[in-house]
């Protein structure tokens, strides 16, 4: 029970993660109308998130010697001041530096909380329990897109703001008070199951990763799969608005709760299909993510480039589907080839590269493209704008982690070793 309970705290922090994260892209039409900027400038304010990543690194190391409880919820506190803070900006250079201040606080946010999971939930258990926790993007959509979007729609993108970063400060005290923190590597049969397992010097860490193939090949995929996280997270509610002639009301209410329970939905048969087959054959770890990539490109294309309602609409669904369903799998990879000692590094690393990636390429560049083709396309400029990115995003992650099965085994051998003193 505490390990469920855990999770599912660790799953309700992860969903005020995302939500707040992405809290901009969702009000992008309001606050582009009121502050008068172009698309590009929206784009690289939005990417100010990458701060995350790169302080996420130190943060991580720190969180491999120190409680990671404590610093989750001391990182949940500044992001959700911060988000609430962004409700009071008078200028889009204001609103830069509450989003760089939210970023910071996010940090300590997602890979304590993998590193926690890991050493809660066994090897077999861990594509679940890590499918479980990444659905908080899902989650945040249907619970909370509809009750902002209304917000907004009524009472201005400042109410939307302050309203999503309050309810974070309480649930900090909760999880500090609720929540234990897991002895390092007490879940990793092999590898000191039971005893809590040293943290591995930062710089040790660091290179015992690079030489993992497999690792290399999941953070090339990853940051290619980051492009439509970011991108398409920070363009879709613009996407409906332009092409379709949504309001925020509807983006919020029906598009984002729907894409939310497709996804979460996708998400957690990953896990549970994961969890079983890749009990006979380590492989599928890489496999599933790699297949799922591939079939998100067809159902992508129909949603952006389709007119008649039953064809996009069907495009979008299916297309949600499939566009989180390699995270879990993918995470509980990871897991196997980085040390007990080495995760929160290993976690922080990844999403560094990967959110420098998505956030230039994918949040960044459809903006540039839209203000490069608006003079030939107008308004459904977003449409080639996504398709560009986010297919070639698609395709990129599928090679990589179809290619690294090849390495996979091995790798893992190799990361038990190390937590064994080998």
């Amino acid at each position: 029970m505490a390990s469920a309970y855990a999770l599912g705290v660790l799953t309700v922090i992860n969903t005020f993660n995302f939500f707040d994260r992405g809290l901009l892209a969702l009000l992008l039409p309001l606050i582009k109308a009121e502050f008068q900027v172009s698309d590009t400038t929206l784009g690289v304010v939005n990417s100010l998130f990458l701060v995350s990543a790169i302080l996420g690194v130190p943060v991580a190391a720190l969180g491999d010697r120190w409680n990671r409880r404590n610093l989750i919820a001391i990182s949940l506190v500044i992001w959700s001041l911060a988000t609430s803070l962004t409700g009071f900006a008078s200028s889009i250079m204001m609103l830069a530096v509450f989003r760089l201040l939210m970023s910071a606080g996010e940090a300590g946010g997602v890979p304590p909380s993998n590193s926690m999971l890991a050493d809660i939930f066994p090897r077999t258990s861990r594509p679940l329990a890590l499918s479980i926790f990444t659905s908080g993007a899902s989650i945040s959509l249907i619970l909370y897109a509809p009750i902002i979007g209304w917000i907004a729609d009524h009472h201005g993108w400042r109410a939307g703001f302050i309203t999503a970063g309050l309810p974070g400060l309480v649930l900090a005290v909760v999880f500090m008070l609720t929540v234990k923190e897991p002895a390092r590597g007490a879940a990793d049969a092999g590898a000191g199951e039971g005893r809590p397992v040293p943290p591995v010097p930062f710089w040790p860490a660091i290179g015992f990763l690079l030489k993992s193939r497999t690792y290399l090949l999941l953070v090339i995929g990853s940051s290619g799969m980051s492009c439509i996280n970011y991108g398409g997270g920070a363009w879709t509610a613009t996407f409906f608005v332009r092409v379709h002639d949504f309001s925020l009301t509807q983006v919020g209410a029906f598009i984002q709760p729907l894409r939310g329970i497709i996804s979460l939905t996708g998400i957690v048969l990953a896990g549970l299909l994961v969890s079983k087959i890749a009990q006979k054959e380590e492989r599928w770890r890489v496999w599933v993510p790699a297949l799922t990539c591939l079939t998100f490109v067809p159902f992508e294309v129909l949603f952006l480039f389709a007119d008649p309602l039953p064809l996009w609409l069907t495009g979008f669904m299916i297309a949600s589907v499939f566009s989180l369903m390699y995270q879990g799998a993918v995470y509980s990879a990871m897991m196997e080839v980085s040390a007990p000692g080495t995760r929160g590094v290993a976690m922080a690393a990844l999403l560094l590269v990967s959110t420098i990636v998505g956030q230039v390429v994918g949040s960044i560049g459809i903006g540039v493209l839209n203000d490069l083709l608006t003079p030939a396309f107008g308004e459904l400029a977003i449409r080639y704008s996504m398709g560009l990115v986010l297919i070639s995003a698609a395709l990129t992650g599928s090679v990589c982690y179809g290619l690294s099965s090849r390495f996979l085994v091995a790798d893992a051998r190799r990361a038990q070793a190390l937590a064994q003193g080998a």
